[in-house]
């Protein structure tokens, strides 16, 4: 059986969906999961080793959804492959599983992740798929392969920082990271610091305190080899933290505003500080960065 699964939304939106995805694909090992996000995140699946194809859902293929004509005939042929679609999304009134059911799939479930009860974002996900997923689901998974992407393990080890984020409110500070890369320096691991398209401002001011390289990459792929190639990635509440931890590499995920419990990254080395209004201090995270650092040079 093939299943669609849409998933629009920024890259944690997306990458908080792979361990349920994991999990369906657990339950039905014999089915080809398909996935329709954000373009500009959905190459990073091709690390996932449980979704055999992704989709462009802002693409023009996907606009007729949301039209009251008649779906086109290319639609119907695309979609009538699918035996079931899970939308992860708002859809009031049911109006595109409706669709969905008119082109072809024979049976649509999920919902609107957002009114699923004050479960982590992973469980709610999972949830929505009812019977098709376990009971247990596993949040200590590296769910992207970093091997699948070109070896760039630096030597000597460094040290990530990504200052940015989508709001102003979730950002830690440039003095708070600054404050931390001095002390993984003291270690042995060399700062580098990462600039997204919305960081600049965020990476100035760190820039102007923290004399280190720059790196920015030019797209989702490139983000992830850049984040494998660490040996520390530290961030605040952002895609990117969310995708250092499911590569599995060790990640400080720093939370001010924001509740973990609702947002925290998943993945077998991610360590969440602070969150609900708490901010942790520069050597709370440096001792967490330490230890997690430590503990993947002695596996």
């Amino acid at each position: 059986m093939k299943i669609l699964v849409l998933r629009p939304g920024a890259m944690g939106d997306l990458l908080l969906a792979l361990p349920a995805i994991r999990a369906l694909a657990t339950r039905r090992p014999d089915d080809a999961i398909e996935v329709a996000g954000n373009g500009a995140f959905t190459p990073l699946l091709s690390l996932c080793p449980w979704v055999s194809a992704t989709h462009d859902f802002g693409s023009r293929r996907f606009t007729p959804l949301f039209a009251e004509a008649p779906p086109p005939p290319a639609l119907r042929t695309f979609l009538a492959r699918f035996e079931l679609a899970v939308l992860w999304m708002r859809d009031p009134g049911g109006a595109v599983a409706a669709r969905l059911r008119d082109c072809g799939v024979a049976r649509t479930i999920g919902g609107d992740p957002a009114a699923a009860g004050t479960a982590p974002m992973a469980l709610r996900l999972a949830r929505l798929l009812g019977d098709l997923c376990p009971a247990e689901l596993d949040l200590k998974c590296a769910n992207l392969d970093a091997g699948r992407l070109p070896p760039r393990q630096s030597k000597p080890p460094i040290a990530l920082f990504h200052p940015g984020s989508g709001g102003q409110a979730k950002l830690w500070g440039a003095e708070q990271f600054t404050g931390l890369a001095w002390r993984l320096k003291a270690v042995g691991l060399r700062p580098r610091i990462l600039e997204g398209p919305a960081d600049a401002e965020a990476v100035a001011a760190l820039a102007e305190r923290l004399a280190a390289p720059i790196v920015r990459p030019p797209d989702a792929l490139a983000l992830a080899a850049t984040i494998a190639g660490a040996s520390l990635f530290a961030g605040n509440d952002s895609g990117p933290s969310h995708l250092a931890a499911a590569l599995g590499v060790p990640t400080i995920a720093v939370f001010g505003p924001t509740d973990p419990g609702l947002w925290a990254p998943s993945g077998p080395r991610a360590s969440v500080l602070g969150g609900n209004g708490v901010w942790p201090s520069p050597e709370e995270a440096a001792a967490e960065a330490v230890r997690l650092w430590q503990d993947r040079a002695a596996e």
